[in-house]
């Protein structure tokens, strides 16, 4: 009877805690969509529970607060989902005695992060709360997204010192600029830049292969790389 009892007590904890779990689930579907169209200060925890039907105590149950919501939205989202980083190691794997193929491995990460902020394949609310960490300056938002580039941001000097050894310092924090703002602005300036090339409701396939082909052009000059290979959608004759 009494084994009875404590496998019936353990059914219902379990039950219990798949319920928490699709609770918080929807919490931070309905978080991250109100969060990257409205940044933090413009987002209530009332604001939440309206849109994914969840009651307002059931949500400070679960998360306390809305700051907590916010963080625990972009470590869901930014952190975990998109997984960064892993969009720049295939540079640290490149042979960098093939110059062609370090051009190619530039072109690859950077296009594989548009895709991921972007594309197809793009992750849930990234973009937009990518945008709003940059914007909202929240102390342990911007830690949280700086340690995903934690490792990257320690190799890549490195790896462009392997390239260019005669790079000075100085020279080489300017080329990680250069990287980073050109990834930055395609997420923070979305909207001018589908207003400036007219581009419509957003970025098509074929302005995100151009985007990474030039970015990675403009990244491989300073480092007397090859220009990168271009990709099959670049070889229409409306391309540049």
């Amino acid at each position: 009877m009494g084994d009875a009892h404590q496998l019936a007590e353990n059914t219902d904890k379990s039950t219990q805690n798949a319920q928490g779990r699709l609770t918080c689930k929807r919490i931070l579907n309905s978080a991250g969509k109100l969060f990257a169209t409205q940044g933090f200060d413009g987002v209530g925890i009332r604001d939440i529970s309206e849109d994914s039907g969840v009651g307002l105590s059931t949500i400070i149950y679960h998360f306390k607060s809305k700051e907590n919501i916010y963080l625990e939205t972009i470590r869901h989202f930014v952190v975990e989902d998109a997984g960064l980083d892993s969009h720049f190691k295939p540079l640290f794997t490149v042979d960098t005695s093939n110059p062609q193929a370090v051009s190619d491995a530039l072109r690859n990460c950077i296009r594989s992060f548009l895709d991921a902020c972007h594309g197809k394949h793009h992750v849930k609310h990234l973009a937009g709360l990518y945008c709003r960490i940059l914007s909202d300056s929240h102390p342990q938002a911007l830690i949280l997204l700086m340690e995903c580039f934690a490792n990257i941001k320690l190799a890549l000097p490195e790896w462009v010192a392997r390239i260019r050894p005669e790079m000075t310092r100085e020279q080489i924090a300017f080329w990680v600029q250069l990287f980073w703002a050109q990834l930055q602005y395609t997420v923070a300036g979305k909207q001018l830049i589908l207003h400036d090339m007219e581009l419509g409701e957003g970025y098509s396939e074929e302005y995100l292969d151009i985007s990474a082909w030039f970015f990675a052009y403009h990244c491989a000059l300073p480092l007397g790389l090859p220009e990168p290979t271009r990709f099959d959608s670049m070889d229409s004759p409306s391309n540049p």
